[in-house]
């Protein structure tokens, strides 16, 4: 299957005769963490994290906008500037940011 999987030691083995279904769609425990049914899962290099349900939409939004930012910032290291003053970003490395999406924004021309 094309989706990514993430183990830290050997999976259990999937023989039906030592393992079997006891409940779905019930709160479970998973490394110290309560995760209940609708919460979202999100994995990438660094780890996993679980996101309640209700937190989801904003989060992704809040995320989103982080990773934007840092995707400027990582550009901007990229191109020669010191880490310093750059990241972690202060008043300035967002003001540049703003004023980056405005001229990328007008630059692009837009599909009518």
């Amino acid at each position: 299957m094309a989706l990514p999987a993430y183990a830290r030691e050997i999976t259990a083995t999937t023989r039906i005769s030592y393992h079997h279904v006891a409940d779905l769609q019930v709160p479970i425990g998973c490394a110290g963490v309560t995760v209940y049914p609708g919460d979202v899962i999100v994995g990438d290099a660094d780890g996993l994290t679980v996101v309640p349900a209700h937190l989801a939409e904003e989060l992704a939004e809040i995320c989103e906008k982080q990773d934007d930012i840092e995707g400027y910032l990582a550009k901007r290291i990229a191109a020669g500037e010191a880490l310093w003053g750059v990241y972690p970003p202060g008043p300035q490395a967002y003001a540049d940011y703003e004023a980056w999406v405005a001229g990328v924004s007008r630059s692009v021309k837009r599909p009518r």
